[in-house]
């Protein structure tokens, strides 16, 4: 069973390689947070291990 009808192919599709991305005025600022919000966690686990694995190794 065909998704496409006979003669709409997804091989026919063209990309527009001049297509230019414009950032509004928040966006860079929503994607700053986001991503601030996504590595905070990472990076204080990342110093709590070594915290932790130093506090281990010298008490």
């Amino acid at each position: 069973m065909s998704i496409f009808r006979k003669n709409d192919r997804f091989d026919d599709v063209k990309p527009r390689h001049d297509a230019d991305i414009e950032f509004e005025k928040g966006d860079l600022t929503a994607m700053s947070i986001a991503l601030a919000g996504y590595l905070f966690p990472i990076v204080i686990g990342m110093y709590g291990f070594f915290a932790l694995l130093t506090w281990v190794i010298f008490r």
